[in-house]
């Protein structure tokens, strides 16, 4: 059986927490100006979300994963980057390390 939608509108308040969901939202937007072709910068999928193309020299492809230290995370970092939202590589065409971040 399809599930289907409610029919009620919710108005979700955010209480105290308002100011910071409307400075994730603009810092979401701000992301989305500076990158306008996320589209194609990412591969999109869970837990897979390290960019093909390289920000330092835009080099698509050349990205290598770089493992990173758990030791030195908190539980909140290791859940973050388990999940793909950071990571490190290496780029074969310039040679850097990057640092990328969804």
């Amino acid at each position: 059986m399809a599930a289907t939608a409610s029919k009620k509108e919710w108005k979700i308040d955010w209480g105290t927490f308002a100011p910071l969901v409307a400075a994730a939202k603009a810092a979401r937007g701000a992301w989305t100006t500076r990158n306008p072709d996320h589209g194609d910068y990412f591969n999109v999928g869970p837990g897979h979300h390290m960019p093909s193309r390289c920000p330092e020299c835009g080099a698509i492809g050349k990205l290598t994963p770089i493992e990173a230290d758990r030791d030195q995370m908190s539980d909140g970092e290791q859940t973050e980057y388990d999940a793909g939202s950071w990571g490190f590589a290496f780029c074969g065409a310039c040679q850097s390390n990057v640092f990328w971040q969804v």
